[in-house]
């Protein structure tokens, strides 16, 4: 199907366009919706190549630190929630916290993007969700809880080439009204001085990083 059919509820200032293959393997039972909702199990998965995410260029936004430390995360990741998990964890929010330099008639190249979850009892678990532009690899991980319409511990994250994290913002609470934390890592591993990853990879490499994902996304070349 054509993604900008899956994604226009998402956000209005942004589209995302190309050809996505959405497989869906979901049971439920129940009279109303709030009983679908707490027995809704299975898995879901959306997968697509050569996208366009048109309103945002994620390269432009990630390349110097003051454009880096006014884009939102959480807005980029809003495209790894499409489909109906999507519809249902975006309604109602407006995205749009992403630096203005990066935005306007400017667009992204996504050369893979994977969202796989898994649902048992009506909360949705990430197995493998990613994305990878030209130049950077974005992922997240967490839970969304459909019974409630909360996010359940969600991460979205830069990574670097080994899947470690450059950058990450956290999501939490009502699906209408959630919680985003400031972006990590800016204040305390991004120097003005240096480039915006020179540092953070630098302190990376003493310390070593725990790998935040580990699936099917390559990280570009």
């Amino acid at each position: 199907f054509r993604a900008e059919e899956s994604l226009a509820a998402v956000t209005r200032k942004k589209q995302l366009t190309g050809t996505m293959t959405l497989s869906p393997d979901l049971a439920f039972r129940g009279k109303d919706l709030p009983e679908m909702k707490r027995t809704l199990s299975g898995q879901v998965s959306l997968r697509g190549d050569d996208l366009v995410l048109h309103g945002l260029d994620i390269d432009e936004a990630l390349s110097t630190v003051d454009q880096a430390q006014q884009l939102n995360l959480a807005d980029v990741g809003a495209f790894l929630l499409a489909g109906p998990l999507g519809t249902a964890a975006t309604k109602g929010y407006q995205f749009g916290g992403t630096s203005p330099s990066a935005a306007g008639g400017n667009e992204s190249r996504l050369t893979r993007l994977v969202s796989d979850w898994t649902v048992r009892d009506g909360v949705a678990e990430a197995k493998d969700v990613a994305f990878a532009t030209r130049k950077n690899r974005i992922a997240m991980k967490g839970k969304l809880d459909i019974v409630n319409e909360r996010f359940m511990d969600v991460t979205v994250a830069v990574l670097d080439e080994k899947g470690c994290v450059k950058l990450r913002q956290k999501i939490s609470g009502p699906f209408r009204n959630p919680q985003l934390d400031k972006v990590s890592t800016l204040e305390s591993v991004v120097s003005p001085m240096l480039g915006i990853f020179e540092r953070a990879k630098r302190l990376m490499g003493r310390s070593g990083c725990e790998t935040f994902y580990a699936g099917s996304v390559p990280h570009p070349r």
